[in-house]
């Protein structure tokens, strides 16, 4: 079974996008996606959304190119820090490529799939069991809310 926090390949990922978030120059190539409200005890610290340059590194490295990244780093309780990569794909397509490649990398228990929107959990193994409880959490409020507004990921669907 996978390790669901740590991995070969899932710290490299995950210091790849922060570095390409935190080094951000220009603007997002789409609307951001909305920085997940979670639990109580979550509580944002940062937040950051890749640009149109970092999009490409991060396509390139998933195997296909999201229209917008957001990464909200969020202290959990007292002392633990848990990350919430929300991704947004333009199509079903190219949300179904960047969610088998996470895959490959990840438990499904650290992934949640709304439509064309990824949610990768990322945190210490000190943290799992508050990752468990959110992902629940999130993957309730959508099954409460299925006519809430969906993130505008086009031109065509601003319109």
């Amino acid at each position: 079974m996978k390790n669901i926090i740590h991995g070969k390949y899932l710290h490299k990922f995950a210091v790849f996008v922060a570095f390409l978030l935190i080094s951000a120059g220009t603007l997002p190539a789409t609307e951001p996606p909305p920085v997940p409200e979670m639990l109580p005890d979550w509580n944002p610290i940062a937040d950051m959304v890749a640009a149109d340059n970092q999009l490409e590194a991060i396509g390139n490295n998933l195997g296909a190119k999201p229209t917008a990244v957001r990464n909200t780093i969020y202290r959990v309780g007292e002392n633990k820090r848990a990350q919430i990569n929300v991704l947004v794909a333009a199509n079903k397509e190219v949300a179904d490529k960047i969610m088998a490649s996470l895959k490959k990398i990840k438990s499904e228990k650290a992934l949640l799939r709304d439509g064309n929107i990824i949610y990768e959990f990322v945190g210490a193994n000190n943290v799992f069991a508050n990752i468990v409880e959110a992902r629940k959490y999130l993957e309730k409020k959508f099954a409460d809310n299925p006519d809430r507004k969906l993130i505008k990921t086009t031109k065509e669907n601003k319109e």
